[in-house]
C-alpha cells in the first residue's frame, strides 16, 4: 500500500540540522511537502516547516527536536559539531550528509533499532555531475553573454589550467545558478530517497506491500 505524493511522510517527524541554501532549506521544504513535520535547525534558531513552505520560529532545542523525531538529518560542515546521542530515540533513522561525522557511530550501537547512514558520497558526486550536464544541455542554450550572442555549449567543456570551465564573466551568474540547482537537486534527492527506502523497508517488515 503506497501513500499519495504529499502524504508519503505523513505522521513522521524529521529534524534537519542545517539550514543552508544548498541542502538544509530545500530538503526541509521537500520533506514537509511530502507530509512530514520538519524541524529546521541552525546555529541560533529552530523553525517548524510545514506543507506549502510555511515556516514558524519555535523555542525548541536541538535535543528536544531530535527526541520527537523518527528521522534525523545531520549536515553541519565542521568537525567540532557532535550531536548528543542521549537524545536519539530507538528505531530512529540517522542520515549524515556532512563530510564530517556529526555523531559518534559507536554511541549509536547502544541504541536499539537505530539505522545510521554515515555519508552520501561518491554516488552523489557522480549523480551531481550527470545532472549538471543535463541541466546545461536542457537550459544552457538560453544563456546569453551579450544582446546578440548566445553562450556556446562547448564553452563549458573547455577547461582552464585550474580545472575550471572557461566561460565569459557575463555568464558566470547564470552558470552558478545551474550548478547550485544541480547540487541542491542531487543532495535532496539522495537524502529523500534514503528516507523513502527506510520507510518502505519498515512497511515490508510489518507485512505491508
Amino acid at each position: 500500500m503506497s501513500l499519495p505524493v504529499g502524504a508519503r511522510l505523513k505522521g513522521k517527524t524529521v529534524t534537519v540540522v542545517n539550514r543552508s541554501e544548498v541542502v538544509g532549506r530545500p530538503l526541509a521544504a521537500l520533506l514537509a511537502n511530502d507530509g512530514a513535520t520538519v524541524y529546521s535547525i541552525d546555529l541560533d534558531s529552530t523553525f517548524l516547516v510545514s506543507q506549502g513552505g510555511r515556516c514558524k520560529k519555535v523555542e525548541v532545542t536541538t535535543e528536544d527536536a531530535v527526541k520527537m523525531s523518527q528521522i534525523v538529518v545531520l549536515g553541519v560542515p565542521t568537525k567540532a559539531y557532535q550531536l548528543n546521542p542521549a537524545c536519539i530515540q530507538p528505531n530512529t533513522l540517522i542520515l549524515n550528509v556532512s563530510s564530517f561525522k556529526n555523531v559518534d557511530p559507536a554511541a549509536l550501537e547502544s541504541i536499539p533499532g537505530v539505522k545510521f547512514c554515515a555519508a552520501v558520497g561518491k554516488v552523489t558526486v557522480a549523480m551531481l555531475e550527470r545532472n549538471l550536464m543535463r541541466l546545461y544541455e536542457n537550459f544552457g542554450g538560453a544563456v546569453v553573454t551579450s544582446a546578440e550572442e548566445p553562450l556556446a555549449k562547448k564553452q563549458l567543456t573547455s577547461k582552464s589550467s585550474r580545472g575550471r570551465s572557461d566561460v565569459s564573466s557575463g555568464s558566470s551568474n547564470a552558470d552558478s545558478v545551474v550548478f547550485w540547482s544541480a547540487v541542491t537537486c542531487v543532495m535532496c534527492t539522495a537524502v529523500s530517497s534514503a528516507v523513502a527506502l527506510y520507510l518502505a523497508t519498515q512497511q515490508q517488515q510489518r507485512g505491508y506491500r
